[in-house]
Parts: structure tokens; C-alpha cells; sequence
């Protein structure tokens, strides 16, 4: 069962809302409940720094925003133990196979041992590229037992709210 997204203050992420009823009595994560991250619609807190959050069962993943003059900085966090676990510095530019269309160049840092880099550089390639800025991403999503296919979901959701951050600030 999906939980209503909430709006989310710039204090931190805890997820205050665990889905305890999905816990099979083997301790997997009954995902069965849980509707496709395409059905999730995407909140935003309207304060100083947008906030965009997606709850999807016992997931939560947030994006905030903060402006530095013409670029972007973006901290990515979610799940039980938001962190850094990786940054991303993505430069848009012409491509190199197409000059008419865009492209970025992104360099990963990412700490051993973590799978951030994959959510981060997706979402500073996507923004570099349509916002045609300077974008950097940082942060780290950790849910504790995660199964294979709420992975799949935690990158579902990071599209999603790519999208809608897109959306966000090409209008504004």
C-alpha cells in the first residue's frame, strides 16, 4: 500500500512510515501491495530550496534543490539511512555523435562499496542536459534488507522525480 506523500521539511529524511504489513513472515518484503512508481504523484514543498519526495511502500526518495547562481546542486536522499554516498558533476554540452543535440559529461565520485553513483548520475546527466546548466548531485539512498525489485523501484522513482524537478525548473 502506497502512503499519501507528504510534504517534506528541509530537516532531514526519516521514513516515519514503514509499511510493516508487508513484512512476510520469512522477513522478504511483500511487494504485491505496492502500485507501479508510475501512478505516484511527485510533491513538492514550496520554501527557499524545493523539496520534491516520492513515498512508494516503505520507500521514501527526496530531491532537494539549491540554486548557485546559474547551476544546480541537488541532494538526493531516501530509505532508512539517508548519507553521501556518491557526487556527481555533470556539464552540458553539444553531442559529440549529434552537435544539435544536447549531452553532458559527468564525472562520478562515488565512496566503496556504495550503488548511489547509478541514481545520481542519472538524475545530473538528465537535468545538465534538458536545463542545459552545470549540475552537481550528491547523497545516498540506503534501505535497510532492500530486495532486487524495490532497487528497480528506488530507480523508478528517481526517474519520476527527474521528471518532475524538469518540469519545475524549466517553468521557473
Amino acid at each position: 500500500m502506497v502512503k499519501k506523500v507528504e510534504k517534506v521539511e528541509n530537516t532531514g529524511l526519516q521514513n516515519k512510515h514503514p509499511e510493516k504489513d508487508s513484512l512476510q513472515a520469512d522477513g522478504q518484503i511483500a511487494l504485491s501491495s505496492v502500485p507501479p512508481v508510475s501512478q505516484l504523484e511527485p510533491q513538492v514543498s514550496h520554501s527557499r530550496h524545493p523539496t520534491f519526495s516520492l513515498t512508494c511502500g516503505r520507500i521514501t526518495v527526496q530531491a532537494t534543490v539549491l540554486r548557485a547562481g546559474e547551476d544546480l546542486c541537488v541532494l538526493l536522499s531516501g530509505g532508512d539511512k539517508p548519507h553521501i554516498g556518491c557526487v556527481t558533476l555533470s556539464i552540458a554540452r553539444p553531442s559529440l555523435a549529434d552537435a544539435a543535440r544536447g549531452s553532458a559529461t559527468t564525472s562520478v565520485l562515488n565512496i566503496t562499496g556504495h550503488k548511489d553513483g547509478e541514481a545520481a548520475q542519472y538524475l545530473s546527466q538528465r537535468l545538465a542536459v534538458a536545463l542545459q546548466k552545470t549540475v552537481v548531485v550528491s547523497g545516498g539512498i540506503h534501505v535497510k534488507a532492500i530486495q532486487p525489485a524495490e532497487i528497480h523501484t528506488v530507480m523508478e522513482m528517481v526517474r519520476a522525480l527527474t521528471d518532475a524537478l524538469i518540469g519545475h525548473l524549466s517553468a521557473g
